[in-house]
């Protein structure tokens, strides 16, 4: 034991001595670059630097239609002054301008257009000109859906900025109890892996849009489970994949726009920091001409977790590890280690364990109740199933699913001890997977997906519809850029026919190759390779020198980020000297950047060179 710990500590202090040395290259690079007078640049998922320069739209036009509504006189000067102490509350300077002010806007000024309903038609026009010469713009709710007299006409104004379409089905719907929105993880205003579950308050009527092929939005509304899009007040109208999303950014000539479908007081009505993260980051985003951020899973977008709790009916374990096999599907099977000891199910597990694409993890030792019993029982149930389960496993155990998903901290504390690394969770409100804040190594994976058990019982669906519900949810969640999680049970999905219902969806994973299955054990590394991953990086004239400061003891292979910027700028050179980088181009506003590898404990500088195209 002694010589146990002098390892430990021995390791603990080469590792002190490797992040030492690159935190020092890093704070050379960084002391190196403002020397040379090179502004510091903007990452998507890192600390964002505020202290904009913002103007924010005062419309006389706007304040005489709602002054001549006797119920809402005053309201828009009042909302207005909400935002602007908002906005300035987070370190920017905030100056008002009348609509004849606009023209006066430098070609690279940032302007905030909030909740003004009604516009002239010069005034339109002097924004679309001000955005095509190069200036930023966030606007949101129903702004300039009136003519200066008061009068509905749609929304032009917007559409014929963003290319959204107002939707035809549900031009507007209105969200009795609360509305739920979620921050897609890869965005340009996303500054951290989180996909918070967000509770907006909207009080008026939200304009619905149908997002188009060529963009895509950065919040999406969502149900509670964040597995789908929300219903309306009477639960009747459902929102489709292509009309849930509530902000989205783009380009407009030379300049950048933000618009946002919900009104201003979302923002200045919250008291979750998320919210002011998402307006500095929008803010950010329209004041820089480059965001950088990382891919959640180092390498992939669509990632897709497929488990069984393989319990009761323990003999169908083998339908589930047979289909894996077939279809070449990289699953985990959570398992209970007292059945899979017993003598009748020896040869099976020693079969099954020769399956490559089969993880095995821990579902406890008797699937009994855990917590809120005596410690001694805990650690049965929990790390002293690890010490059984892996002379089964060709590989060591990581993984635990706690039964019935209850999950303390005693148990928390026995698994970390014992050398789980990440824990199934229950449904949580975020999508990515966190550490727990009292056992740092260990990872939560919150479970998405509609349980088998509502599929068959609660809901009673057949089998195409229950196949169609799984699909729907693969795409919406992996939408956001989070990893849908299907858990299954072996007296259920596994069970009889039903084990039709996995083949079919295994069929369409094969089929649809943009969606990526992984098993527990390859998230929760690549998420916490992930976390040891910083970028920074600054921008003079034309180029962009990025630095991807790897603190992970190991080799990170295939590691990808995702630039967002101007179409207008276009890349003529990228290298390294540390690695081979590659560009993919999927549209001219956001190029996917793959370096090859990062060492351990080092620095990859990337140099990105842009120009303007003419």
């Amino acid at each position: 034991m002694v010589n146990s710990i002098q390892k430990q500590e021995d390791n603990y202090g080469r590792q002190m001595v490797l992040s030492s040395l690159v935190l020092f290259a890093v704070l050379v690079s960084i002391f190196y670059k403002l020397q040379q007078k090179e502004p510091i640049g903007y990452n998507a998922l890192a600390p964002i630097v505020s202290g904009k320069k913002v103007y924010m739209l005062k419309s006389s036009t706007t304040a005489k239609i709602y002054h001549q509504n006797s119920s809402d006189k005053g309201s828009y000067t009042l909302k207005l002054d909400k935002l602007k102490s908002y906005i300035s509350s987070l370190g920017n300077s905030v100056k008002y301008i009348n609509e004849s002010e606009i023209k006066e806007l430098s070609p690279d000024a940032l302007l905030v257009v909030s909740d003004a309903v009604a516009l002239k038609d010069e005034s339109k026009n002097s924004i679309k000109s001000f955005i095509q010469n190069g200036g930023n713009l966030f606007f949101n709710f129903t702004s300039g859906f009136s003519n200066e007299s008061g009068k509905f006409i749609g929304s032009s104004f917007v559409e014929d900025i963003t290319k959204l379409k107002i939707s035809s089905e549900k031009s507007y719907l209105y969200f009795k109890e609360g509305l739920n929105i979620t921050q897609r993880l890869l965005s340009p205003i996303n500054n951290e892996n989180s996909g918070v579950l967000l509770d907006a308050m909207a009080y008026e009527n939200i304009p619905i849009f149908k997002t188009p092929k060529t963009i895509k939005p950065d919040i999406f509304m969502t149900n509670y489970g964040q597995i789908s899009p929300p219903v309306d007040k009477n639960e009747v109208q459902s929102l489709t994949l292509d009309e849930s999303g509530c902000a989205w950014h783009g380009y407009y000539g030379k300049g950048k726009w933000y618009y946002s479908n919900l009104p201003s007081t979302i923002f200045y009505d919250s008291k979750k920091v998320e919210f002011k993260s998402i307006m500095t980051s929008i803010i950010n985003f329209l004041s820089s001409d480059v965001v950088i951020g990382k891919f959640p899973y180092i390498d992939k977008e669509k990632v897709v977790f497929i488990s069984e709790d393989t319990e009761y009916k323990f003999t169908n374990f083998k339908k589930f590890s047979d289909l894996s096999s077939k279809y070449k599907i990289p699953v985990t099977a959570f398992v209970v280690s007292d059945l899979a000891q017993k003598q009748e199910h020896k040869s099976m597990m020693k079969k099954i364990s020769k399956n490559p694409f089969m993880e095995f993890a821990s579902h406890s030792k008797s699937h009994k109740k855990i917590i809120e019993t005596d410690e001694a029982f805990v650690i049965q149930e929990t790390s002293d199933t690890k010490l059984e389960l892996d002379k089964l496993s060709p590989h060591p155990i990581t993984g635990f699913r706690p039964p019935r998903e209850e999950l303390d901290d005693l148990m928390k504390q026995h698994l970390s001890a014992g050398g789980f690394n990440y824990v199934l969770g229950a449904s949580q409100e975020y999508l990515y997977p966190r550490y727990d804040e009292k056992q740092t190594n260990l990872l939560v994976i919150p479970r998405h997906g509609t349980d088998d058990y509502s599929y068959l019982i609660n809901l009673d669906w057949g089998r195409d519809q229950i196949v169609n519900q799984i699909i729907k949810e693969s795409k919406f969640v992996t939408g956001l850029d989070a990893a849908y999680t299907l858990s299954i049970h072996t007296h259920l999905f596994a069970f009889k026919s039903n084990i039709n219902i996995v083949e079919d969806y295994f069929k369409y994973l094969k089929k649809h190759t943009e969606f990526t299955p992984m098993n527990g054990r390859t998230i929760a590394k690549k998420v916490k390779q992930n976390k040891n991953i910083e970028l920074s990086y600054v921008k003079s004239d034309n180029q962009i020198i990025l630095d991807i400061v790897n603190n992970n003891n190991t080799r990170v292979q295939n590691f990808h980020c995702k630039l967002f910027k101007n179409p207008n700028l276009r890349i003529t050179a990228i290298s390294s000297k540390q690695t081979h980088v590659k560009k993919y181009i999927k549209d001219r506003s956001a190029v996917k950047l793959k370096l090859n590898y990062l060492k351990p404990n080092s620095v990859t500088t990337v140099y990105i060179t842009l120009r303007e195209r003419k």
